[in-house]
């Protein structure tokens, strides 16, 4: 399930790729997309880890972009249910969450979806 996981959120970590200017791993990361895609299984298995070629490049994320920038780091909050961040990287999750996929899956569809295969 990690793998899958990880390999679905790859919109966010190519996308901050692209606007920090690391093409190099923008195309590592999209390599390593189709690979995992295509030959594992959607994901779920990692055959792009037994490349030396495709190792996985450090996580980006919208906060890191926003520095790259030159954002500063802002005030210092600790939220609730996801610990201490500064401004700059509270305002970078909120922009991921959009870049993420797995936030534009409505539960009542895949529910449906299953039950339809079930019967």
């Amino acid at each position: 399930m990690k793998n899958f996981f990880r390999n679905i959120t790859t919109p966010i970590r190519l996308t901050n790729c692209l606007l920090q200017g690391k093409t190099d791993s923008a195309t590592v990361e999209f390599s390593r997309f189709l690979a995992n895609t295509l030959v594992g299984v959607l994901g779920f298995g990692s055959p792009a880890d037994k490349h030396p070629e495709l190792a996985s490049p450090d996580a980006e994320d919208l906060g890191q972009t926003l520095a790259v920038y030159g954002f500063g780091n802002g005030f210092y909050v600790v939220w609730p249910v996801f610990g201490p961040s500064t401004l700059r990287d509270s305002m970078g999750m909120a922009g991921d969450w959009f870049l993420n996929p797995i936030n534009y899956i409505d539960p009542a569809e895949i529910t449906y979806a299953l039950r339809v295969l079930i019967e």
